[in-house]
């Protein structure tokens, strides 16, 4: 596999009746040598702290941990395939799951040449090693483009997609400002709501695509998406690639862990056994609407301060940003075609932009966390469960597929609503590939789960899963005792 794809991991605080004492099997080959004792070629490396990993976490010096082992990436940052955007947001701690995940053995190779010591402890879970599943799927889905003589991120047909929404987005825009819009009653908050959607829907293709980087194989590329993303929804992909790619992906569905998920005490749903019940989640399955409405608010008022301030989303770590982020964290684009051009060149007052943007910003929101909400937030799932020696005793793969659900599988309409989520099994495996083909390699999927006895997780019609996310939401909203 020659890999174009970016490291990760993600940071947690653990639980405080937990020691972290993991990379005990490593100690227990490579021990401290004691006085007296000889030293070999592998216990004369040095041995690292999670604290001193963490501390490196710039282009000057980028260190990472994986499996138990340190590397020194300073000479691989200007080499790396994904470009060096993601790496250097990447870097500074135990990425041992995400580099797993996005990377094969042939890669080990190339990292093991950086390698200068050996890690103490550190300070997140662990999946148990890279099981013959997954080695078995992703053989078996390269060797399918390798017969269509495809590459995975080789989609042109998404080009369109793209174009509609942005298309869409500008000419809404013009419904809701232009001065035609000042004579209807109607067609401005029809063309927010419009709005609203299209600003939801570039959030799963274009930000979603981008920030995973699965069209095309040219960083810049990526790097332009984010741009045009940012522009125009006045977000920061970057916080966006903290919570989805690097924490979401890596712990799917770990309460605590998982920051794509609304699993955090307090927080505004109970949605786990493992989670306090609060006395307001009896009413969670009637404020829920509320809730997501609120998701892209939110995201608005806090995240400048997250990324460039606090250096941390919810528990994930962010390093140092570069001063290319600083500028287009600013949204000099956004507010000007958001709040400057309304009021100066169509007149229009400053009430009725709010009002116009808040419309906009709901149906966003609502459409933008439902979706993302409804393939993991179910009791169909499984919910990964951290041992009391921090670990995770399955394998990372078989968890991706059973804590997905699926929906609409062959449906066109469903899939490209929900920019392929629907997917979300196949999504979670192969990310890093275009959405444009999961519904060719869903079947290989869930052939070789069928064969290793992975449970895939599929119901047959988009109502029917919020429908299952809707009975969720009301079972643990119910005291513990009376479900």
């Amino acid at each position: 596999m020659n890999s174009q794809e970016t490291l990760g991991f993600i940071e947690v605080v653990p639980k405080k009746t937990v020691e972290t004492h993991l990379y005990e099997d490593v100690l227990a080959v490579h021990p401290r040598p004691g006085k007296g004792q000889a030293v070999g070629r592998e216990q004369n490396q040095r041995q690292i702290t999670i604290e001193e990993v963490e501390a490196a976490d710039t282009a000057k010096k980028p260190w990472v941990a994986i499996r138990g082992k340190v590397y020194d990436l300073t000479t691989f940052v200007g080499k790396h395939p994904g470009g060096k955007d993601f790496l250097l947001a990447t870097i500074g701690r135990d990425a041992t799951m995400v580099y797993e995940s996005m990377h094969s053995d042939k890669n080990t190779a190339v990292l093991n040449k950086y390698k200068i010591g050996t890690l103490f402890k550190t300070n997140m879970p662990q999946y148990v090693k890279k099981s013959e599943f997954k080695k078995e799927l992703e053989k078996r889905v390269y060797a399918y483009f390798t017969s269509i003589g495809k590459d995975p991120k080789d989609a042109p047909w998404m080009l369109l997609t793209y174009g509609i929404l942005v298309v869409t987005f500008a000419v809404t825009y013009y419904g809701m400002f232009s001065r035609v819009a000042q004579y209807s009653v109607i067609l401005p908050w029809a063309a927010a709501v419009v709005n609203g959607w299209s600003a939801a829907m570039m959030g799963f293709y274009i930000l979603h695509d981008f920030c995973h980087s699965s069209f095309t194989r040219r960083p810049w590329v990526w790097q332009a998406g984010r741009r045009v993303y940012e522009s125009i929804t006045g977000l920061i992909s970057l916080a966006w690639f903290y919570q989805h790619v690097v924490g979401h992906h890596t712990f799917t569905n770990v309460i605590g862990v998982d920051p794509d998920i609304m699993v955090f005490d307090p927080g505004p749903f109970g949605v786990h056994h493992e989670l306090p019940w609060r006395g307001y989640y009896i009413l969670q399955q009637y404020y829920w609407f509320i809730a997501y409405s609120q998701f892209i608010s939110s995201r608005k008022l806090l995240e400048w301060k997250q990324v460039f301030y606090d250096r941390r989303y919810i528990h994930v770590k962010i390093n140092p940003v570069q001063m290319s982020e600083y500028f287009w964290g600013a949204a000099t684009l956004y507010y000007t075609h958001h709040y400057v051009l309304p009021f100066t060149y169509f007149h229009h007052s400053i009430l009725r932009i709010l009002a116009l943007h808040t419309v906009s910003d709901v149906i966003c929101s609502i459409y933008l966390a439902l979706i993302t909400q409804l393939s993991h937030v179910n009791s169909k799932v499984e919910w990964p469960e951290v041992d009391s020696e921090y670990k995770i005793n399955e394998d990372w793969a078989v968890l991706q597929i059973e804590a997905s659900l699926d929906y609409g599988h062959g449906e066109f309409w469903p899939t490209w609503l929900s920019g392929s989520l629907n997917y979300q099994a196949v999504h979670h495996m192969f990310p890093h590939a275009s959405q444009y083909y999961y519904p060719e390699i869903a079947g290989i999927v869930k052939d070789t789960c069928k064969e290793y006895g992975v449970r895939y997780n599929m119901i047959g019609s988009t109502w029917e899963t919020v429908r299952v996310h809707m009975q969720h939401l009301r079972l643990f909203g119910e005291k513990p005792g009376l479900r």
